[in-house]
């Protein structure tokens, strides 16, 4: 679940040498975490347009797609119609599983407490769009409830709210009978980008000059093929080495001219690498992904320009 300048890329996890917590501080974190964003369908401008129009859209007299994304994630696939805050939910109650049943000693009732970890996980959640969803579900669905006596209005909202997520979630985990490999996969990720060590920063440097040094040699290549740097001038800019980040962010700049891509996407990654430089300048952290639901990649064909939205 992870997009550089709004593109899904497979991205090789460092994992080397790291500092591991405990597996229930892992989870522990990786609750709110999971939680703290949302995709949903939604244009550039963050509108939601209405039912029968929400997969494409007239921009300049062209047929443009509207994706599912978030603040960190677009995702250029059908892989969630709507929103992917069931998949979010399904993510963050497999992790509270885990913490209940070291608890409990067992998985008997772990479902049960670990949806009400995540119903006050999500209450406390930073993400507003993420809480409507669910506390709108909460309201609209609270009729319709068959898991057993509804709960009274007069009851804690979190209370109520942990029966809409055990619902979704079972939903869900009918639906996609491998969600525990994606939850495996999450953890994973996430653990990669959180707990990091020397090592894990020497390996990840060595990595990269290798990798630099080779594509370099490159004639032709499409953007999505250079992304690695963009990944490492964040990866020095939030440790605080900023010169080295503004080297990289530079060279990035070379790399985005030279690809084959879009015109009107090369001017949107153009304006984002700069204006990464500038956040380096003024020491700040590095900025989140520009939302671009434009054609990405031009091509050749029989002697004329033709945009694909690859």
């Amino acid at each position: 679940m992870i997009s550089v300048t709004g593109v899904v890329v497979s991205v090789k996890v460092w994992i080397g040498t790291m500092v591991t917590p405990t597996d229930q501080e892992l989870y522990v974190w990786f609750i709110p975490h999971i939680l703290s964003d949302i995709a949903e369908r939604r244009t550039d401008s963050g509108e939601y347009l209405p039912r029968g129009q929400r997969r494409w859209i007239l921009i300049d007299r062209l047929r443009r797609r509207v994706f599912v994304h978030g603040d960190y994630v677009c995702y250029q696939n059908e892989q969630f119609h709507d929103s992917d805050s069931e998949y979010r939910l399904a993510m963050a109650v497999a992790a509270a599983e885990m913490i209940e049943q070291e608890r409990l000693g067992g998985a008997r009732g772990s479902n049960t407490k670990a949806c009400l970890h995540v119903a006050q996980a999500l209450l406390n959640s930073g993400c507003e769009r993420l809480k409507r969803r669910f506390l709108r579900s909460d309201q609209d669905t609270e009729a319709e409830d068959n898991v057993g006596t509804p709960r009274k209005s007069s009851e804690p909202p979190f209370l109520r709210l942990s029966d809409t997520i055990r619902r979704q979630v079972n939903r869900y985990r009918r639906r996609h009978s491998d969600w525990r490999g994606n939850f495996e996969f999450q953890v994973a990720l996430f653990r990669s980008n959180q707990f990091r060590d020397s090592e894990w920063y020497r390996e990840a440097d060595e990595d990269y000059l290798q990798w630099s040094g080779d594509f370099e040699k490159r004639q032709e290549f499409e953007w999505f093929e250079a992304m690695k740097i963009v990944a490492m001038a964040r990866l020095y800019q939030d440790q605080h080495k900023f010169d080295r980040a503004i080297t990289i962010y530079r060279k990035a700049i070379l790399f985005a001219r030279k690809a084959l891509m879009n015109e009107e996407f090369r001017r949107v990654v153009l304006l984002w690498l700069r204006s990464s430089v500038k956040a380096c300048l003024r020491e700040t952290r590095s900025l989140a992904d520009p939302v671009y639901s434009g054609p990405r990649i031009s091509v050749q064909l029989n002697g004329r320009e033709v945009t694909t939205h690859l």
